[in-house]
């Protein structure tokens, strides 16, 4: 005698499985998240990361905004003023380009153009 499960059933354990797995991620998401932030305030790491130098990955010079490689990783940038290079005739940011890091703020560090 063969005995069927009922569709039922098997929609409720599938929602509880796929339920559970979406809940962990996004735990473990927000426990990368508060670590870095907890990471990023600390004041020595504020230290070590001011007068580093990065590499510009991607800018946007209207905004003043974007990501530089700092110690082969990724972070959000900001500069107060145009990062000019000098003899540069746009004064844009190009990629690859050499900065300084000013400061970090959070996840965020203030850069300017590396002088020639």
């Amino acid at each position: 005698m063969v005995e069927y499960v009922s569709i039922e059933l098997l929609l409720f354990v599938l929602t509880l499985t796929i339920g559970g797995a979406l809940i962990s991620a996004f735990a473990d998401a927000a426990v990368v998240v508060s670590c870095a932030r907890s990471l990023a305030d600390r004041d020595w790491f504020k230290s070590a990361m001011r007068n580093a130098r990065a590499t510009v990955s991607d800018w946007d010079e209207k905004s003043g905004r974007g990501h530089v490689i700092a110690n082969g990783e990724r972070w959000r940038a900001t500069a107060d003023g145009p990062l000019n290079a000098g003899d540069m005739a746009a004064g844009e940011m190009v990629v690859g380009d050499p900065v300084d890091i000013l400061s970090a703020t959070g996840l965020t560090l203030h850069i300017r153009k590396k002088k020639t």
